[in-house]
């Protein structure tokens, strides 16, 4: 059985599941961030710029992994309708 398929019959769409990978990699390298600020001294915390900068590519992904839709990707899946127009 292909990944995509697995993916989907858990509920969990690629998009979803890269979506949440991208989501635990933030959590953990802003956590880091946070401790290194911590044990420099806790000044100005610098940490929340890379942490909101990120944010936000983090919450235009989330957004792009929850509402869309995904009968879409099978225009470009070997056998759909547009694969074919693409001469292949």
């Amino acid at each position: 059985m292909d990944e995509a398929a697995v993916g989907t019959v858990s509920g969990v769409t690629g998009l979803q599941r890269s979506f949440q990978i991208h989501a635990a990699v933030w959590f953990a390298t802003n956590l880091m961030l946070f401790v290194i600020w911590l044990i420099t001294g806790a000044g100005f915390p610098w940490f929340l710029f890379p942490a909101l900068g990120w944010g936000i590519g983090l919450a235009a992904h989330a957004t792009v992994a929850y509402t869309h839709d995904s009968s879409a990707n099978d225009e470009l899946e070997p056998g759909g309708d547009g694969y074919k127009t693409l001469g292949r």
